[in-house]
């Protein structure tokens, strides 16, 4: 009998203290106490940015979606989050020239996604703050026009590892997505702004993008300034990268490099083991390319690799053979 009672009181206990960590954990995201979302507007280098967060939108979602889970559907993420963003884009009369990815959508981790987007509001004095220093740091190397940046939590679907907390794409000359986890790098983070702050630039001259190889050293490109702007900083796809881990994939890019293959494209971000591709192929391959012209190219400006062909790049590197065919 004692041992049943023993039993009990433990079996009491572990309830008791579930339910208070649960009350715990609501508490943590209780969201009456946020601050307001702040978008920030400042100059550097000559240039105007803009960062407008999208975190309180992604509670209008998480609210609905509370009060009627069946209503966790892609029409409400739109409503309350992708309209709203398109819209202010449209104010700013900006016509992207690509999609906003996939990845921005519902999930079925509610709570979770509430949890980040209360600690990323509180967060975002910090993370403004380091966005700047990243464009201060970036625009005294190469200077452009001025930038808007959308910042959202990340989906907690989406695969981050190895992102630093970090994921961005992007979408336009003067559109930069920009997805964050609040357990982000802050080194990573001001990476990741430089590198698509070139991409941002690279696109003013309005080029255009219709081959796997344009891609890619678009990839390499980002990654080279980056680089520079910040050489201490470590990347899974920049750092002891070899030719031989990417036999196959160079050998696919030598075949189809002038194609427009965006399946086989996305198959190299993602890696594919059982064809001896390792994740991110593209921005290693890139990286590569890139490097390879650099040491080939010392001290020329990076304004001027900036403005230059992909193929022109791969010709004035060690990989002109992947345009033998061509």
């Amino acid at each position: 009998m004692k041992n049943y009672a023993f039993i009990l009181y433990v079996l009491i206990l572990a309830v008791l203290q579930t339910a208070c960590s649960q009350e715990e954990k609501n508490f943590t995201v209780q969201t009456e106490d946020l601050p307001p979302q702040k978008t920030e507007t400042f100059s550097a280098g000559g240039q105007n940015f803009t960062i407008i967060p999208f975190y309180e939108e992604t509670l209008d979602y998480i609210e609905v979606v509370e009060e009627n889970s069946l209503l966790n559907t892609l029409g409400t993420y739109r409503y309350t989050v992708k309209d709203p963003m398109l819209d202010r884009m449209s104010e700013q009369k900006m016509i992207l020239n690509m999609d906003i990815p996939a990845s921005v959508t519902i999930t079925q981790r509610i709570n979770e996604l509430k949890e980040k987007t209360a600690q990323l509001i509180r967060d975002q004095d910090k993370t403004n703050a380091a966005i700047q220093g990243a464009l201060d740091a970036s625009t005294g190397l190469l200077s452009g026009g001025d930038k808007t940046f959308y910042v959202l939590p990340v989906n907690p679907d989406l695969p981050m590892e190895g992102m630093g907390g970090v994921a961005a794409w992007t979408l336009d000359e003067n559109v930069i997505l920009l997805l964050l986890d609040p357990s982000y790098k802050e080194d990573r983070l001001s990476y990741t702004i430089a590198h698509e702050y070139h991409h941002a630039v690279s696109m003013e001259s309005d080029p255009i993008y219709d081959s796997l190889l344009d891609f890619v050293l678009f990839e390499g490109k980002g990654d080279a300034f980056a680089q520079n702007v910040y050489p201490d900083v470590k990347i899974p796809w920049t750092t002891k990268v070899k030719d031989i881990e990417l036999e196959v994939a160079f050998s696919q890019l030598e075949a189809a490099g002038m194609t427009a293959e965006m399946e086989l494209y996305h198959s190299w971000e993602l890696g594919d083991p059982a064809m001896n591709i390792p994740r991110w192929a593209n921005y290693k391959m890139g990286n590569l390319i890139m490097q390879s012209y650099l040491e080939n190219h010392p001290g020329v400006p990076i304004g001027e690799w900036t403005s230059l062909g992909a193929e022109e790049l791969v010709r004035e590197s060690d990989y002109e053979k992947l345009l033998a065919d061509f």
